[in-house]
């Protein structure tokens, strides 16, 4: 513990509505092994929880070696819930993870180590999968194919450690497994708010767009494989139907940050992202009565695109009703 009041590392979390693997993640924080010097707690976000995550938060309180703080974000959206995670947060170094992920009980001590020794002010790193039931052929398919890296299933398996530079989109690092400066994360002025996940919507991009940010302005950002998490995986993410929700959700997140666009539109959507739908379109179809292997991937790149078109949709209607519209 440091004078006044502050640790060297807050780990911070946003929560909803997944109590039960949210107590399996405390009790790996709390099973965390560090050389004394290192001070450190756990701050838990609230995002309008109706389960039984009060519960889960003070019986892991009381028998926790290290601080845990209980916070409660009104503001719907995994983003305002690890802002206001930050905002109650004392350390030096903010750690990001999620309620569905298991840590090592070496994480804290790798992430402070490797921190120190990349001189990092961003480190993010593996995302394994803690797989909840038997996989399916053509997920394992999937996955050899793509050689377990940046899945549709959250599994991040990047051999390599790398710098990451301005024009860098792989690695990612993602908030189920990174570290951050407080310092960086307060001069970027924290994630985007109209971004991330919100309550059933698998929004995305707040992580990612938080590091882009910061390798933009010269902060020095790391991917390093010895830095590993597992992350949850249930069995009703292993079918095509979350395959096809995730992208189009995702592409529907993108799609509400469009700009106005000021010609070539209908209906406030880009005649790009109409075009994008019939080409994918057309290539599915194609690929599908063909029988080829690609026709799934090709069918996701439908949905993509019928995402863009939607949240392209509905933002042009936002700002319809928007006062001072007309």
């Amino acid at each position: 513990m440091n004078a006044g009041g502050a640790v060297d590392v807050s780990v911070v979390m946003s929560t909803y509505n997944r109590a039960p693997l949210l107590a399996e993640c405390l009790e790996a924080l709390a099973a965390q092994v560090l050389p004394p010097p290192i001070g450190w707690e756990v701050i838990v976000v609230d995002n309008n929880c109706t389960d039984d995550t009060p519960t889960v938060v003070e019986r892991a309180r009381a028998r926790a070696p290290m601080p845990i703080r209980y916070v409660v974000e009104r503001r719907q959206g995994v983003a305002f819930g690890r802002n206001t995670g930050v905002d109650h947060a004392r350390g030096r170094i903010l750690a990001f993870t999620d309620d569905d992920v298991m840590p090592p009980d070496d994480w804290i001590a790798t992430m402070v180590r490797l921190l120190h020794e990349h001189e990092a002010d961003i480190l993010g790193g593996r995302v394994m999968p803690r797989w909840a039931a038997p996989v399916p052929a053509w997920i394992t398919q999937w996955l050899e194919e793509r050689n377990y890296r940046h899945t549709h299933l959250g599994i991040l398996a990047h051999p390599e450690a790398t710098r990451l530079q301005p024009d860098t989109v792989y690695p990612p690092i993602w908030t189920a497994n990174a570290g951050m400066a407080r310092r960086a994360f307060v001069d970027l002025g924290g994630f985007d708010t109209r971004l991330g996940r919100v309550k059933g919507k698998l929004y995305g991009g707040e992580d990612t767009d938080l590091v882009r940010r910061g390798v933009a302005r010269g902060f020095r950002a790391f991917y390093d494989p010895r830095l590993t998490v597992w992350h949850h995986i249930p069995a009703e993410r292993m079918t095509r139907r979350h395959f096809r929700r995730l992208r189009f959700d995702d592409a529907e997140g993108e799609g509400l940050q469009v700009s106005p666009p000021t010609a070539r539109a209908l209906l406030g959507v880009r005649f790009y992202t109409y075009r994008r739908v019939a080409r994918n379109l057309t290539a599915w179809l194609g690929a599908a009565a063909l029988r080829r292997r690609d026709a799934f991937a090709l069918e996701l790149a439908l949905h993509s695109a019928l995402g863009q078109l939607w949240g392209e949709l509905k933002a042009a209607r936002r700002r319809y009703h928007s006062p001072g519209q007309s």
